[in-house]
């Protein structure tokens, strides 16, 4: 009888439940009593049987936070007891250099600090990185994973032993009949070890095997731009020793014969756009050798003359009929060109802090406005070269076969900088500064700079604010006040100015500006050198000057530019009542070239030229000053060289054999200058968008 009663009251609890004067949740650390509440699904109101007890502890177990849940009851009040899993309090990585942590390893981890402990994750993050090691080419790679328990929390450490890389020491292609080995080994990722692989730009033959699977696709890629229209590359057969980590790679392939090219067509299948007009832009020519990099040129050049006529979802594709009897081809241009699109809407995101207006007026195209492909290529340049994105993405969103949504996606870039510093060299013995800046107030594009730095024989204060489009218009204004102090040996000046300017947009890539300016200058020189008496303005004295100036930007990016060019002139008149009256012109022209289409690796040619040339009467100080005159040395101009240090000598002070004292040495400065660069920039940190930078300087 007892026993049937305490089964009942056992069925009766499971299936009908009872109610509790209270429900208790102990701990707890990352939830809280309300949300651990509403996990239960019931209160203390409710008749809670055990069956909603065991389904209330599985959903707490699929949290993950927790290690064990026990609950038990205590004077009706029923009592769950939480053991929360331990959270990762530090992460050490052991054998790897800091920009590889945070580059590479990092990411791969799967784990991060503050995470939740899990033992299945450290030994998936050792795996990883074996793995992403052996793709580069390390083989016997030895990850040590350990792991301490410290005032209740994980600190995980992994101890990063690089295995060694598999050198390449032989290529061989199999079927290789018109072309050395060494020039189709140049155009693979896995080369041949060469004699002095240690000298700048050699191959060191270690093996890459992210890159393994792509190198016949770069065989086929350099014949067909040589017109082997039937080249066939086999997959490479890697022959290791594992015993001394060498290796001997095999390629076999057919190459074929060129073909030469005797006809070119465009095709338009649904005659929207007339297309014949842009032959003559095509870079694949009738009785050249066909070439695949040309014919994917021709390709764009087609779809952007399709798109910018608006068919947003053009199809531009080559039919190349071949006869394999006389090696020659035909290409036919076939384009479909579709339904003409519409923007929709333009959608702007990821500008937390620049206002949408600033996007908006550097991009092409509008609401409503018909699909123009080359605007859309135009609208990113044009973002990029704000300067305030570190990227920027335009997507097309189809709508409908006639509507489309244009989506701006961009990742801001910090604009604003705040730097102190000090310091000590033999000239100006101590020194201090202090700047602040920001190119991009408030999101506003608005521009400020606010310098100041001394020293015992210098101080220097600036302040600038400049607005490139005021009201969102095409007009730009700005503002500067400045006040100098320098001293050497033989001269004191004292200067301080003010300049305005004012210019507009006329066109996306020109603008005009014109800026005036005024400054006041006190100067003391040592009375006693005769040459200074001829070269500087004692005294007081001041100079009003117009400054004219046109430039012209059309590159990619701000701060890498990869093509383009850049080109500024201005004209400096001063006079106008001042002491200081003479005429400077100064040129500068930039051109960016990208080389990575070509070689692989992001790197950027630039030439850089200067033009300057002065009208002034160099024999009368009142209309030329000596601080005016042209210079050339240091940065932006002869690298190499001190700032100002090559310059036209005071000779009056030489003796007849040549010979003076340092001291009385003069740069009295010119009157026409010329400065132009070579130069070649690598990539070194890509994340801190620093780089390499191998130069040529003539002037």
């Amino acid at each position: 009888m007892i026993r049937t009663l305490l089964l009942f009251l056992l069925f009766f609890t499971t299936v009908f439940g009872k109610t509790y004067k209270e429900i208790q949740f102990n701990g707890l650390v990352h939830l809280s009593k309300l949300s651990a509440s509403e996990i239960a699904g019931f209160t203390k109101e409710d008749d809670i049987s055990l069956k909603d007890i065991d389904r209330s502890i599985g959903d707490f177990f699929k949290q993950g936070y927790f290690l064990d849940i026990q609950v038990r009851e205590d004077n009706d009040v029923l009592i769950y007891d939480f053991k929360e899993k331990l959270l990762v309090s530090k992460i050490t990585l052991i054998g790897v250099t800091e920009t590889d942590k945070e580059e590479k390893y990092t990411p791969m981890l799967g784990i991060k600090k503050g995470d939740i402990f899990d033992e299945s994750k450290l030994k998936r993050a050792k795996r990883n990185i074996v793995q992403s090691m052996r793709a580069e080419g390390y083989y016997s790679t030895v990850v040590e994973v350990g792991y301490e328990v410290v005032a209740g929390s994980v600190e995980v450490s992994l101890n990063i032993s690089k295995g060694k890389r598999i050198i390449i020491y032989d290529s061989v292609f199999l079927g290789a009949k018109d072309f050395t080995k060494y020039e189709l080994d140049d155009t693979l990722a896995n080369k041949e070890k060469e004699s002095f692989s240690w000298f700048f730009g050699q191959n060191d033959g270690k093996l890459d095997l992210l890159n393994f699977e792509y190198d016949p696709l770069r065989l086929k890629e350099f014949y067909m731009s040589k017109g082997y229209l039937d080249i066939k590359v086999e997959d490479p057969l890697l022959k290791a020793d594992f015993n001394n980590f060498s290796a001997k790679l095999y390629y076999k392939l057919f190459e074929g014969k060129p073909y030469t090219i005797t006809g070119i067509e465009i095709d338009v299948l649904d005659n929207k756009v007339p297309l014949d007009h842009k032959k003559e832009d095509l870079k694949l020519v009738v009785g050249k050798n066909f070439n695949v990099q040309k014919m994917r040129k021709d390709l764009e050049v087609l779809k952007d003359e399709v798109g910018s006529q608006g068919y947003a979802f053009a199809r531009v594709y080559p039919d190349i009929q071949k006869d394999r009897k006389t090696n020659t081809a035909k290409i036919i241009y076939k384009v479909v060109c579709g339904e003409k699109v519409y923007i929709r809407d333009v959608i702007i995101s990821g500008n937390d802090r620049t206002l949408d207006r600033v996007l908006r007026r550097e991009v092409f195209l509008a609401p409503g406005e018909l699909y123009n492909l080359v605007e859309i290529k135009e609208s990113k340049k044009s973002l990029n070269r704000l300067g305030y994105f570190e990227s920027v993405e335009l997507k097309e969103n189809r709508v409908s076969a006639s509507e489309m949504d244009l989506i701006i996606k961009v990742k801001e870039t910090t604009t604003g900088s705040l730097q102190a510093g000090g310091g000590w060299n033999s000239f100006d013995g101590f020194m201090v500064n202090a700047s602040v800046s920001d190119r991009n107030i408030f999101g506003s594009s608005i521009g400020f700079s606010l310098k100041a730095e001394s020293s015992a024989k210098s101080k220097n204060f600036s302040l600038s604010l400049n607005n490139p489009r005021w009201n969102d218009s095409d007009y730009s204004v700005g503002t500067s006040v400045y006040s100098k102090y320098y001293e050497n040996d033989y001269v004191k000046t004292d200067t301080d100015g003010v300049s305005f300017s004012m210019g507009k947009q006329l066109n996306r890539y020109w603008s005009t500006s014109s800026s005036i300016s005024y400054n006041e200058s006190d100067n003391e020189y040592d009375e006693t050198n005769e040459t200074l008496k001829d070269l500087y303005i004692s005294g007081f004295s001041n100079r009003i000057s117009l400054s004219p100036s046109i430039s012209y930007n059309n590159t990619d990016d701000f701060f890498v530019p990869r093509s383009g060019s850049t080109f500024s002139s201005y004209l400096d008149f001063s006079g106008f009542g001042g002491k200081q009256e003479y005429t400077k012109s100064v040129s500068s022209f930039r051109h960016y070239y990208g080389l990575e289409s070509l070689l692989d690796i992001d790197i950027v040619f630039r030439y850089k030229g200067k033009v300057s040339l002065m009208d002034g009467d160099f024999d009368d100080t009142v209309k030329t000053p000596l601080s005016s005159r042209l210079y050339m040395g240091g940065t932006g101009s002869i690298r190499g060289f001190s700032r100002g240090s090559i310059s036209p000598l005071d000779l009056s002070k030489y003796k007849a054999n040549g010979e003076t004292d340092e001291d009385d040495i003069v740069r009295v400065g010119g009157s026409q200058l010329f400065t132009n660069s070579l130069e070649l920039s690598f990539p070194l940190i890509p994340s801190a968008k620093m780089r390499y930078l191998v130069f040529y300087d003539k002037g």
